[in-house]
């Protein structure tokens, strides 16, 4: 399977009109490389009682990419991603939900991209005698950003790098 990823060139100098840079790293999405995975998923669901529910999700896989770049390589990486899911009713029509989500570190071409994580929770109430329902959600409430920092090497450079995504977030659903 192709593999469409990152990739980063360095330039010692990069023209652009009439102005010169320096030490300029260019982002581009490239075709370099293929990717091929075998692994598994496994999902296990665990009701306590008639209230509480646990539910979760498991994804492993060896995945390989064969660069095809500048510097052909093959790298070989162990991933996975764990979900886990909570649910407790408290009354009839109220029920308490919590969601965690982790994946692993994940290997690029040239280099590694960081593990992370979220969580959410919710508090749902059925309405309209259990045919709609009405909920508070958020989403990393204790957590304003998900940060990530990037280790990427190439041609003449290596990189370093930390970017904070915006993921705290709350919320009303009606479904």
């Amino acid at each position: 399977m192709d593999d469409i990823q990152n990739f980063v060139t360095y330039y010692p100098l990069y023209p652009i009109g009439d102005s010169t840079y320096t030490n300029v790293s260019v982002s581009t999405r490239e075709n370099i490389s293929s990717e091929h995975r075998v692994g598994g998923n496994f999902y296990g669901s665990i009701p306590i009682h008639s209230v509480v529910n646990i539910r979760s999700n498991i994804s492993l896989y060896n995945r390989t990419i064969i660069n095809n770049g500048p510097n052909p390589t093959s790298i070989n990486s162990f991933e996975y991603r764990i979900t886990l899911i909570a649910s407790w009713r408290i009354l009839k029509s109220l029920a308490i939900e919590v969601f965690g989500n982790f994946n692993s570190a994940r290997t690029s071409a040239q280099g590694k991209m960081p593990s992370w994580s979220s969580y959410n929770f919710a508090i749902r109430k059925k309405i309209f005698h259990d045919k709609g329902s009405i909920a508070f959600t958020s989403a990393n409430p204790f957590n304003q950003y998900v940060i990530q920092k990037t280790d990427l090497a190439g041609d003449g450079f290596s990189l370093t790098s930390t970017r904070k995504i915006a993921f705290r977030s709350f919320g009303i659903n009606f479904t």
